[in-house]
């Protein structure tokens, strides 16, 4: 039934099953925010106002992903990030009032797969994390056969000399 309103593709709305996210913020507000968006969209969340608590909670039950602040307490961000990396491979994106180069630079080199500074929408931060869990899942994601690349041929829009034109690129080739 067409009533106006945008249908979203039901791929963009898959959340796992016991989909586990560890937030670390200390901003009660914030985290308050987040945890209840994150709860509404299906997500079991275990919300944490510290680095250090959220060591403690990491340790109980690896989390499928991780929202960081990076201005904590005595373990700040950073430290937090650096130390998790070092165990788990799960996404990590850093929710952060830092906006300079440099810390979303020093955040993307310690480990974090995607940077949002504060403030945010929470539409955007839901689509970040559902794009950031689709890739995440593992052997269900189509991995290039990387053997053949070297068969591609970008200006024919063909994957192979014999092969033939790609649907709807046949007439996208160099003018």
């Amino acid at each position: 039934m067409d009533d106006g309103v945008p249908v979203r593709a039901s791929t963009w709305e898959h959340v796992r099953v016991n989909t586990h996210i560890l937030l670390v913020e200390d901003d009660d507000g914030i985290r308050t925010l987040v945890s209840m968006a994150l709860e509404d969209a299906g997500y079991a969340v275990t919300a944490c106002a510290s680095a250090e608590e959220a060591l403690i909670a990491f340790g109980r039950q690896a989390p499928d992903l991780l929202l960081v602040d990076l201005m904590l307490g005595a373990i700040d961000g950073f430290v937090f990030l650096a130390e998790v990396r070092r165990h788990t491979r799960a996404p990590v994106i850093v929710l952060s009032a830092l906006k300079e180069t440099d810390h979303i630079v020093q955040g993307l080199e310690l480990g974090a797969d995607d940077y949002v500074t504060k403030p945010f929408k929470e539409a955007e931060l839901l689509a970040r994390v559902r794009a950031l869990l689709r890739r995440s899942e593992g052997p269900d994601v189509a991995t290039p056969d990387m053997a053949n690349l070297d068969t591609l041929n970008p200006e024919a829009r063909v994957p192979s000399a014999t092969a033939e034109p790609l649907p709807g690129c046949a007439a996208q080739g160099p003018p």
